[in-house]
């Protein structure tokens, strides 16, 4: 009984970022183009890393241009050049987003990336 609780505690311990946002585990964001960069911590905490993923992939738009966290992809769409700060009700970085809606109306969304982009040990991605 004991060893299976601590069993699932360590496995709990190690998954600790697998699944959140990056506010915790990563740091040095940077944005060029659709490219979204972030040095993030190991699950064990040992090491970090920076990689990117491509934020095309991370969010989906509807009829009405507002960019959604989630798969998709925004291809008509353009992104912010600079990471935001400093958004009220929102703990994460910031960018902006600029789709067209089905009338073809320009249509600016700011998303929390910590709602959107996780790190999965040292892998940031599209799933938070």
């Amino acid at each position: 009984m004991q060893f299976s609780t601590l069993a699932t505690l360590l496995l709990a311990a190690t998954g600790t970022n697998a699944a959140n946002g990056i506010i915790g585990s990563c740091g040095e964001f940077a944005i060029s183009g659709t490219t979204f960069s972030a040095n993030c911590g190991s699950a064990s905490h040992l090491f970090t890393k920076t990689t990117s993923v491509d934020l095309k992939d991370c969010f989906f738009v509807l009829g009405d241009g507002v960019a959604r966290c989630g798969r998709g992809g925004v291809g008509g769409c353009t992104f912010g050049k600079d990471i935001l700060d400093g958004v009220p009700g929102s703990l994460g970085p910031k960018v902006k987003i600029t789709c067209p809606d089905s009338k073809g109306n320009q249509v600016t969304t700011t998303v929390d990336l910590n709602e959107c982009i996780g790190n999965r040990d040292t892998q940031v991605n599209c799933d938070p």
